[in-house]
């Protein structure tokens, strides 16, 4: 298989351990803007399409969390195409 098949399914497996771990900071978009100072910002991904790029996303929130963005969130194709 190529990398472009697998990075998907790691990715997906990526997502769903973070989803399924309880974090004492996990609340609602809409909750943490309301109580949010001026100024505040977030990030935002798209799901990889490789292996490189699943192994790059994982380096990369770590370095960007250190920035403090209220939020970070992934952007996911209409229909599930990405």
């Amino acid at each position: 298989q190529d990398s472009r098949s697998l990075a998907p399914r790691r990715f997906s497996a990526l997502v769903a351990m973070a989803s399924e771990q309880q974090f004492a900071d996990d609340a609602k978009i809409a909750d943490l803007v309301a109580k949010a100072a001026p100024g505040w910002f977030s990030f935002e991904y798209f799901p990889p399409k490789t292996d490189e790029g699943v192994t790059n996303l994982k380096k990369r929130i770590q370095r960007m969390k250190g920035l403090g963005p209220l939020f970070t969130d992934f952007t996911w194709g209409a229909g599930g195409s990405t």
